[in-house]
């Protein structure tokens, strides 16, 4: 066993070197500000992830399409504050989301009719070529002014890599638009979605991104890139950041509360303290008005959690200190505050009481709750000031006290109602009841229903119940392959100091504690889906990246227990989504017994559209990867022993062999190919044996002799199969593989170089390996399988063959359906019909007319338009496995 890395060296310096570290220009990259280059790196990263494909895709439902049909009748009506869906107003959720949305809509022109329009398909492709002159710009700037060839170059393969991206993107829309060089009348624009999901990739960047400042401020640079990358490559964070819903934005926003509370409280060096907390009240009513009183609850109870266990002084004398500066100091504001608050909240009620003219009780209490908050705040605002006033500037400060003022609590809670209060105060004393589904007064049907009902009675859910289990094995899948580093990061948290002296410390508490409050609260919620999760992820990924940084200061060995553990995990996890990728998808929908699309992970692989994919070739890379890894740290390393050398360069040889084997197609031996390459590897240490002095060295003569009889067995098994014309070797190999074989492959693939990197105890591979694996796989899903998977979820390209084959006045229907899509994606122009009667009058109008229908229930449509008239089917379940487009004539 090879002795434990033991270099200080960062995790980059062992991958790139030290050497790239010393160039000028990486020096100069060194000197601007540590939270600008650690920010701006992770804000890369995360766009490289979030943002291409975005538009690829319709809107999934019934969520998606849900909220972007009260968007877009935000724009279609020019109203932005009450929320309005089909035939009615819309009160079950606040209206950040939509207000996003209507971000995005407005800048593509969602509801323009022609392709041409402005604001339509030409917005994307300005963004395009902005991007492109912008890279230009930059370089033509470093190349001509600061004569910098490398600045330069680098800002213009940037600009490049950027262009190609959004340009591969927008070749997804228009691959699946071929034949309408315009857009049909009555169609949505054609970058609606691109629209719609920008913004929410965008705050989701900007969480990432102010996480990761707060970490390097307050932790270490390594442990605040490990958690931004650990959280982007979360599964079901980066597939939540791509959809328009309401708990991105939520949990975007929390995330931001947090690190700016995080920077506020514990980093040493800043000068915008009162700054920090002040933004992290504003995220936090940003938060409400996305997704509720949970916006400010779960960041409120984790941060008062946090002061009792490392900030509040419990004892006596401390108490008796606070109760002192109070009687000294706080009396006459406080009686200021106490008027305040009586006028303010008298005076609110009876201009509420006197504007409206509701007088049932109920409404009459909501309305005395509202005018009590405002009075709250006037009080807030009149003992801050008359406080400051009254305190001198040299006063010493009780700890509480002084954790107040560091927070700006009183004047904090001011600014967050001030962001959050006033949509809702609008709601409230809103005296018209929702639409035919609700028919509740907004109070009732938001705070009552859709957050204290959800919590106790269990509304909504298609997973009623549920056991304290239900997150765990969710939890899992949410954050594979990260699961592999839960164990280690619960052990990381029984070694923290609640009342240490080191910031990192009361990170961990923090992160400990918004773990374990936001799991115990949704845990026992009534209402479960899988994704309710989510709020969890980012406080995982905080201990995570704690444990990672500690795992590669104090080594391999000294987590050995906890990596073990974690690799069984791994492994139970991976086997569970390989033999059933749906897992993943039911991560993020409403309905888990939708059918889903198997035929996309049971069929071959296409290998970049030339032939299918082989497992020699997934073999081949495997071999010639690890080989040339082994072979090349071996032969860098004068210390490393020739066996080492050896066998990086027999499986290099293997590699090498199975290349050609494929390249062929089989028409060679494969076991004659992989034994020339492994005895051709044994040539090296014969040599290093026969070359050594004084005399040859015993050792390396054996392991080549064994070598090279391995490969001369092969040779031999090659021959014979070759003139029997037939080689068991050569015909697996070039079997397909699939994507729930791949993705099996994969796992215990990286499973096994796990396990021998920590043999090896080779930090750099472990670190190294780990990063491929998860980066490579949150790419492929992000860039491939999730548009794949995406068109099985949406009607988009339903009613994208409906607008270009349809005749003028050739009406629709979706028949026996409520999943949303068919409104939004018609503007509300659809006809819902869920009676078979209305069925047959709708078919015995005049002329051609179109139904959406689900696949299971055709043969109802069938049987409700009657004999004489046919349907025609005209999509394929390989266009969509749940819906079908029929005529009707």
């Amino acid at each position: 066993m090879e002795q434990e890395e033991t270099t200080n060296a960062t995790f980059a310096e062992a991958i790139l070197g030290k050497g790239f570290f010393e160039d000028p220009l990486w020096r100069r990259v060194q000197a601007l500000s540590q939270s600008w280059r650690i920010g701006a790196f992770m804000a890369v990263f995360a766009g490289l992830l979030f943002i291409p494909y975005l538009g690829a895709v319709g809107m999934w439902d019934p969520w998606e399409v849900h909220y972007g049909e009260v968007a877009r009748q935000m724009i279609h009506r020019g109203d932005y504050v009450y929320e309005y869906w089909e035939n009615g107003w819309l009160f079950s959720k606040p209206a950040m989301t939509m207000w996003l949305m209507v971000l995005g809509m407005k800048l593509v022109g969602t509801n323009a009719i022609a392709f041409g329009e402005p604001g339509a398909a030409g917005t994307a492709y300005v963004v395009l070529w902005v991007v492109l002159a912008g890279g230009f710009g930059v370089a033509s700037w470093f190349l001509r002014q600061r004569k910098q060839p490398v600045l330069a170059t680098g800002a213009f393969f940037a600009a490049l890599a950027s262009g190609v991206a959004l340009a591969l993107s927008l070749s997804r829309v228009r691959a699946a638009t071929v034949g309408a060089p315009t857009q049909p009348e009555g169609a949505l624009s054609i970058y609606t979605e691109w629209g719609m999901r920008l913004p929410f990739a965008i705050v989701s960047i900007i969480a990432v991104t102010l996480l990761t400042i707060a970490l390097s401020r307050t932790v270490s640079r390594r442990a605040a890139l490990a958690t931004g990358f650990v959280l982007c490559t979360m599964p079901l964070y980066f597939l939540l950041t791509r959809q328009a819903v309401t708990d991105t934005p939520f949990v975007s926003f929390f995330i931001c509360a947090m690190a700016c509370a995080i920077i506020g409280q514990l980093d040493a060096t800043t000068r915008h303290r009162a700054g920090w907390w002040y933004a992290s009240y504003v995220f936090m009513g940003a938060a409400t008005l996305a997704k509720g009183p949970i916006g400010v609850g779960f960041p409120a109870v984790i941060l008062f959690l946090y002061a009792c266990l490392s900030v509040i002084p419990w004892n006596g004398e401390a108490l008796r200190k606070h109760v002192d500066w109070l009687a000294k100091y706080a009396v006459v504001p406080a009686l200021g505050a106490l008027g305040a608050a009586v006028v303010v909240t008298l005076a609110s009620y009876l201009l509420m009481r006197n504007a409206y003219s509701g007088v049932d009780r109920d409404n009459l209490l909501v309305r005395k709750i509202c005018a009590g908050i405002l009075g709250f705040n006037a009080a807030l605002v009149a003992f801050v000031v008359l406080l400051r006033r009254a305190v001198p500037k040299d006063a010493d400060l009780p700890a509480l006290w002084a954790q107040f003022y560091k927070m700006r609590l009183g004047t904090g809670i001011v600014v967050f109602f001030a962001v959050a209060f006033p949509w809702y105060l609008t709601l409230i004393l809103f005296e018209q009841v929702g639409n035919q589904e609700e028919n509740q007064l907004f109070w009732y049907r938001f705070f009552v229903h859709d957050n204290i009902q959800r919590l106790l009675s269990g509304v909504h859910t298609t997973t009623p119940g549920g056991t304290f289990d239900y997150f765990i094995e969710q939890g899992g899948f949410a954050i594979f392959p990260w699961v592999a580093l839960v164990p280690g990061a619960l052990a990381l948290v029984s070694r923290l100091k609640v009342r240490s002296q080191d910031p990192a410390d009361h990170v961990g508490v923090i992160a400990a504690i918004w773990v374990a409050f936001t799991f115990t609260l949704l845990g026992s919620s009534e209402t479960k889906f899988h994704h309710y999760v989510f709020p969890i992820l980012p406080g995982m990924a905080i201990l995570i990246g704690l444990f990672i940084d500690k795992l590669w200061q104090e080594g391999i060995a000294r987590h050995a227990l906890v990596l073990l553990i974690g690799l069984g995990l791994l492994l139970l996890v991976g086997k569970d989504l390989a033999s059933n990728p749906k897992n993943f998808t039911d991560l993020f929908v409403y309905n888990y017994d939708r059918p889903y699309p198997y035929e996309l992970v049971n069929r071959p692989i296409s290998l970049f559209n030339l032939r299918q994919l082989w497992w020699g070739d997934l073999i081949c890379v495997l071999l010639l990867a690890f080989g040339g890894y082994l072979s090349f740290d071996a032969f860098s390393d004068k210390t490393k022993p020739v066996f080492t050398r050896a066998i990086g360069l027999t499986i290099l040889g293997a590699g090498a062999g199975l290349f050609i084997e494929v390249w062929r197609r089989g028409d060679v031996s494969a076991s004659l190919l992989l034994g020339i390459g492994i005895a051709l590897a044994a040539a090296y240490p014969l040599y290093e044996g026969v070359m050594s002095k004084p005399k040859p060295n015993v050792d390396h003569l054996v392991t080549g002799a064994a070598i090279l009889l391995v490969g001369a067995a092969l040779i031999v098994n090659g021959v014979r199969a070759g003139s029997m014309g037939v080689d068991e070797i050569g015909r697996r190999l070039l079997q397909t593989v699939n994507i729930k074989q791949a993705l099996g492959f994969v796992f215990v693939v990286a499973a096994f170089l796990l396990s021998v990197a920590a043999v090896l105890r080779a930090r750099t591979m472990l670190f190294g390996t780990f990063v491929a694996f998860t980066l490579g796989f949150a790419l492929w899903f992000n860039w491939n399988h999730w548009v794949d998977l995406s068109h099985h979820w949406t009607q988009r390209d339903l009613f994208w063959k409906y607008y270009r084959d349809r005749k003028p006045d050739e009406p629709i229907t979706a028949f026996l359906m409520n999943w949303r899509g068919e409104t939004f994606y018609s503007k509300n122009q659809v006809k819902q019909i869920k009676e078979n009667p209305r069925m047959a009058q709708y078919a015995a109008l005049p002329g051609r007319k179109w139904a959406l229908v689900e696949h299971a229930r055709l043969g109802i449509l069938r049987s409700a338009v009657g004999p004489d008239h046919v349907v025609t089917v005209q999509s394929t379940p390989e266009m969509n496995n749940k819906f079908v487009l029929v005529t009707i004539e």
